[in-house]
């Protein structure tokens, strides 16, 4: 992540439950993320033209910081991988 992340600013975690348009009551109690990670949201859209990352697209961690972090890292390495190609 380079040098720079060493020296961020803050970090602000949100707790979506309070927010109105992102959170409603379930009717019955439902596991924290287990539909995060799934294979398919992770699969490259338009013929890999478009590379979708994010804790949903995340094989570890879904539905947290850090499966977000891994899924950017990867689409990144891809996207790299593609850009280099043309170069060759």
């Amino acid at each position: 992540m380079g040098k720079e992340a060493s020296g961020y600013l803050s970090y602000t975690e949100k707790l979506w439950k309070g927010e109105a348009f992102t959170y409603t009551d379930y009717r019955k109690y439902g596991m924290p993320h287990q539909h995060n990670g799934h294979p398919l949201y992770a699969r490259p859209l338009m013929s890999g033209k478009i590379q979708l990352a994010g804790t949903e697209t995340a094989p570890y961690f879904g539905g947290y910081l850090d499966g977000a972090v891994h899924s950017g890292l990867s689409a990144a390495s891809k996207v790299l991988k593609q850009v280099n190609s043309f170069d060759a």
